[in-house]
């Protein structure tokens, strides 16, 4: 947050320790023990519409949203659409796109939208993507969003011994794949069985997803 904060010249006006008592205090006014937390900053007051004076900041608590159960046991699919977003790095309120999108979405029965650019792959709406080959996985390192999920599946990668890459990924690639997967706050590791309307691998949810799937789980159960 406070990485996207600085790429697009804001600064968080609270610590961290701050940010902790308030989520702390919104979930027991809530009478929650599991949400999900959004984080909003925004320029905030200015005299001529552009320039800042004051940013804004303000902390939301909304049900934990999940995809059903039969996603991760049966694979889901996503569709693909050529945008690259501004300032990919940072995570903004910018869902134009998805949004646009989101009626071709559902008529195709996707959950995602996988943007790409100029013959490369890039990253989801909403989460990144990840490819599986002769058992290493591989995920697009540039003009993307390094999603914190991203990073601790990386993370369970190496700590289960499986070869994985940070790489330029083709979209080639999408139809030679033994398997491939998305991973977000809310979507976990999710399995992919079709990209627009092409099967992947068998069809079916592939060993190296379901692997980084239940170590995922079992290391979010351990907090």
């Amino acid at each position: 947050f406070r990485h996207s904060a600085e790429i697009i010249g804001l600064k968080v006006p609270v610590g961290e320790a701050v940010v902790r008592d308030l989520i702390t205090k919104l979930c027991k006014k809530n009478r929650v023990s599991d949400a999900s937390i959004r984080m909003v900053l925004t320029g905030g007051e200015t005299r001529d519409g552009f320039s800042m004076i004051r940013p804004s900041f303000f902390i939301l608590i909304e049900d934990l949203y999940q995809f059903p159960a039969s996603v991760f046991a049966k694979g889901a699919k996503i569709i693909t659409h050529e945008y690259e977003r501004s300032f990919p790095r940072a995570k903004t309120t910018n869902y134009s796109t998805a949004l646009m999108l989101k009626t071709k979405k559902e008529r195709a029965g996707a959950v995602e939208i996988l943007y790409t650019k100029n013959k490369l792959v890039l990253e989801a709406s909403t989460s990144n993507i990840f490819l599986v080959k002769n058992g290493r996985i591989s995920t697009p390192e540039d003009g993307v969003l390094h999603g914190i999920t991203r990073g601790i599946v990386l993370a369970l990668a190496q700590k289960l011994g499986i070869p994985h890459t940070c790489r330029a990924v083709r979209v080639s690639e999408l139809s030679t794949a033994d398997e491939v997967f998305l991973t977000a706050t809310n979507k976990d590791v999710t399995p992919i069985v079709s990209v627009d309307g092409k099967k992947v691998g068998k069809g079916s949810v592939g060993p190296v997803t379901k692997q980084l799937l239940d170590a995922y789980r079992k290391l979010v159960q351990e907090y």
